[in-house]
C-alpha cells in the first residue's frame, strides 16, 4: 500500500511535464535544422547538400 502514493506522484509529474517534453523536442529539432543549414544542407524533397561550386555562383 505504500507504493500507491509514489506511483500517484510519478503519474502526476509525468502529466505535468508532458508539455515541457514537447517544447524540448521542438527546440532540439530547430537546433538540428539550424546546424544542418549552417553546414550546407537544404530542406527540400529530397534533402540535398550544396557543393562549394553552387555556393560561389
Amino acid at each position: 500500500m505504500n507504493k500507491l502514493p509514489f506511483f500517484a506522484v510519478i503519474l502526476l509529474l509525468a502529466l505535468q511535464l508532458s508539455g515541457c517534453a514537447l517544447l524540448v523536442a521542438g527546440a532540439a529539432g530547430g537546433a538540428a535544422g539550424y546546424e544542418a543549414h549552417k553546414h550546407g544542407y537544404t530542406f527540400r524533397s529530397p534533402v540535398t547538400k550544396q557543393h562549394e561550386e553552387d555556393k560561389n555562383q
